[in-house]
């Protein structure tokens, strides 16, 4: 029973992390959109995928 209980706060701060990145990097990208800094066609597809993976984490489908 405690290694499940391990497994379970593992997980979720291996999920905390992910979700501080994936953050961190949609805030980075939103910056360089507002600075009137051109994206590339990858930071452009990176934000517009970062947007559906929190629409779809909130319970919304894009």
């Amino acid at each position: 029973m405690e290694a499940a209980r391990e497994e379970e706060y593992f997980y979720k701060l291996e999920r905390e992390q992910v979700k501080k990145m994936r953050l961190d990097l949609e805030h980075k990208l939103e910056a360089k959109k507002e600075s009137n800094q051109p994206l590339t066609e990858e930071e452009e597809l990176t934000l517009k995928h970062l947007r559906e993976l929190a629409s779809i984490n909130k319970g919304n489908r894009p």
